[in-house]
């Protein structure tokens, strides 16, 4: 189904030498340009499946009408493919010279590359990894020179890594590439493929690679060489997020390299390299020197102690075929006649018999062609008008023919024919002769030969229509068939990366956008923008204020943020690794929780996220309690009505609760006012009527202050100015916890 060899494309600049190789999309060809004097390679549309090649003038069509649509889509994304690479001019990226449309089909010229894939180059055991490197290094530059225009490969692998020449390196089939705007949106609409173990998770998703990112080509980069430096293909993407790990490099691989490969080859592409030099910054640091005296062959094998073997097989694109490869199946060469030198009697030999026996076949053939009709024949015949002449029965004439079997077949046959057959579609009369009945059976043949052609005319359209509605019920079954195996994939796919996702979520450890995440566990902060207020027993407090909220005095804040909710349980637990409170629940307040206990927690949560979490201190406390600049002057944090805000002795049931189930105050921040008693950064002291800015208390003391109240304690001790104090060592009670500040 391919171009005969000599076949002229171009209007005769292009001859077709030989076929290197087919896919399901396409042919490539070794081909002489005549106006450059070199060879190229030209890649040719044509859907094995679905098109068909005339002998006669090498035009590709499409016989079945259900899949011509397809095939036209699929022939212009060819060119689309095409047409990219005419635009790119990388010396590590294939160059295309010329893009056509001819024979019902499409083709594009490209460079011969003549020294192979790097497929077929990977000994058992892998490259040492000098070379290794020296070849992902091009490949690297290739992808920056890419990405730099907004062009994501798809398809890393080293099947699609050809060699210009012993050390240079080449990137080929982009025929999924993807090309993206400059805010990273996709433009081209070329399928999604995917290549066992060289494919990232994401490109199993629909809508996966729908926005550029680098990250998706860095790791099959990564995957490229693992290959390399193994000799084995890296387990797929799919299986590795359902938690199968990937199996370690061989020992002797610098310990940077190592990092290098598994960092590309996160699961999680917000882990991997962001860009082609984070890579190659990767690479880059010191590596082992290999040991040992393997040493590999460039051209496949291995010297050394590595004795090499079989190659592992890899299943390559039909791109991949571009260069010769060393060990693909010899083309049939072209048969032809040639002309016998004078005196080369052997070779006149080899052809006078064939040529002897040919003339032969031909006398006999003219022979049979206008040999003359039996003796017996022309009698029998002539019996049978005699007897229709003389108006003999009917069966007579038949056991007359029956009898005679002895002669030709065709004779028995004419005789049986013309006897039973038109015997019912004429009268013979009395005077009939024998020339107007054989007239009238003459006819009669000519009437059966023109109802048998309609009749079979349209048993093979009803055939044809049969077969068409057939092929268009197969490929419908087909493509649903695969529609439903790629949804199933993608479901497969997804399912695992949501475990990943949620696995990932349930170890994070972090504080961004202002949320504290800890093994699952989220905390989130609220922003207090800094200001001044009155600190102490304001007018709204009432009479029933005790000496030690007085006096009232001026206090400025920077900003800070402070816990939208009092440490749960949960988040306790996710960070010390046990729970002390009396009361469990995972989202109730700790308690049973010393100062001293406080410390040690947000001490080990810093190790932890790097931050610098703390206690907030009084004034920061009693300012977000009253609502920071937002406050609106109520006596309970966030309303007037304790029983909105808070859990207290009257109405808590004689336990904590679950935090956020009352009403928050004017910031958002919840159980400011009741719950349990939460301890300030402050030794306890009397308050100065000084103004003051950013106050921490006094420098030392017995105890450390506590606000808001708790279940445990009536209304009056969850107003915002209601101060309380105790041991920062011993005191561990089923009502004090505490919130973080930052």
């Amino acid at each position: 189904m391919h171009l005969k060899s000599g076949t002229l494309l171009q209007g005769g600049k292009y001859r077709i030498e030989k076929v290197l190789g087919q896919g399901g999309f396409g042919i490539t060809y070794r081909a002489y340009d005549m106006s450059m004097d070199a060879d190229v390679a030209i890649k040719e549309f044509f859907m094995k499946d679905f098109c068909n090649r005339s002998v006669d003038d090498s035009s590709v069509s499409v016989p079945s009408l259900g899949s011509v649509e397809m095939v036209d889509r699929y022939r212009s994304k060819f060119l689309l493919e095409a047409r990219r690479l005419f635009k790119l001019n990388h010396r590590n990226i294939v160059r295309v010279f010329n893009v056509f449309e001819e024979n019902g089909t499409a083709y594009y010229v490209m460079e011969y590359l003549s020294g192979g894939s790097l497929k077929d180059r990977i000994p058992q055991g892998g490259l040492p990894e000098p070379d290794a490197l020296n070849y992902i290094h091009q490949v690297c530059d290739a992808l920056s020179y890419i990405h730099s225009k907004e062009i994501s490969h798809l398809d890393v692998k080293p099947a699609n890594i050809m060699f210009r020449d012993e050390k240079d390196v080449v990137l080929i089939d982009f025929g999924i590439s993807k090309h993206y705007d400059e805010s990273g949106g996709q433009t081209s609409s070329t399928p999604v493929g995917v290549s066992e173990g060289y494919t990232p998770v994401e490109q199993y998703r629909q809508g996966g690679v729908s926005r550029f990112s680098a990250s998706t080509d860095i790791y099959s980069l990564g995957a490229t060489l693992y290959k390399l430096l193994s000799g084995v293909t890296p387990l797929g993407a799919a299986t590795r997020a359902s938690g199968e790990p990937l199996p370690p490099l061989p020992s002797c691989i610098s310990p940077a390299v190592c990092h290098a490969v598994s960092k590309a080859m996160e699961i999680d592409r917000a882990m991997r390299p962001q860009s082609v030099v984070e890579f190659k910054s990767l690479l880059e640091q010191p590596t082992v020197p290999v040991k040992g005296n393997v040493k590999a062959d460039v051209k496949g094998g291995v010297k050394g102690n590595n004795k090499g073997g079989k190659k592992e097989a890899e299943q390559g694109d039909e791109t991949a075929v571009i260069a010769a490869k060393k060990k693909s199946v010899p083309d049939p060469e072209p048969v032809y006649v040639a002309p016998v030198p004078n005196g080369d009697k052997g070779n006149f030999k080899k052809w006078l018999w064939p040529l002897l026996a040919g003339l032969a076949v031909v006398v006999v053939a003219i022979f049979m062609v206008f040999r003359p009709e039996p003796d017996s024949l022309q009698s029998d015949l002539l019996r049978y008008h005699a007897f229709v002449d003389s108006g003999d029965s009917l069966s007579r004439l038949h056991r007359y023919a029956a009898a005679k079997t002895s002669y030709d077949s065709a004779a028995v046959y004419e005789l049986k024919y013309a006897s039973t057959r038109y015997s019912d579609r004429f009268r013979l009369s009395a005077g009939a002769n024998s020339s107007e009945v054989q007239s009238k059976i003459d006819s009669a043949k000519v009437a059966d030969s023109l109802a048998a052609v309609a009749a079979a005319n349209a048993a093979a359209a009803r055939a044809e229509a049969d077969r068409l509605a057939a092929e268009r019920k197969k490929i419908e079954e087909a493509e649903r068939a695969e529609a439903d195996r790629l949804a199933a994939e993608r479901r497969r796919v997804e399912e695992a990366a949501a475990r990943a996702e949620a696995e990932r979520k349930r170890n994070e450890i972090s504080y961004r956008d202002g949320i504290l995440r800890v093994k699952g566990v989220e905390y989130p902060m609220v922003f207090v923008s800094g200001g001044s207020f009155d600190m102490g027993a304001t007018s709204e407090q009432g009479s029933d204020v005790d000496s030690n909220e007085q006096p009232v005095h001026r206090v400025t804040l920077s900003s800070y943020r402070i816990g939208k909710y009092e440490v749960t349980q949960e988040l306790w637990e996710a960070v010390m690794g046990s729970n002390p409170s009396s009361s469990k629940g995972s989202r109730r307040p700790v308690e049973n929780v010393s100062w001293n206990d406080c410390q040690r927690f947000i001490n080990k949560l810093n190790e932890l996220t790097g931050q610098n979490f703390r206690l907030p201190t009084e004034a920061e406390w009693e300012f977000a309690a009253r609502g920071g600049n937002s406050s609106r002057g109520y006596k309970y944090s966030g309303s007037n009505n304790v029983d909105n805000v808070a859990w207290y002795s009257g109405n808590s049931v004689n336990t904590t609760h679950n935090v956020g189930t009352k009403s928050p105050n004017e910031l958002g921040v919840y159980d400011m006012s009741g719950n349990v008693w939460e301890w300030c950064s402050d030794w306890y002291g009397e308050y100065s009527s000084a103004s003051q800015t950013n106050p921490k208390g006094p420098g030392s003391g017995s105890y450390r202050v506590s606000r808001g109240g708790s279940w445990h304690n009536h209304a009056g001790d969850s107003r915002v100015s209601y101060r309380f104090n105790a041991p920062p060592r011993s005191s561990r009670v089923n009502y004090l916890g505490f919130r973080l500040c930052l």
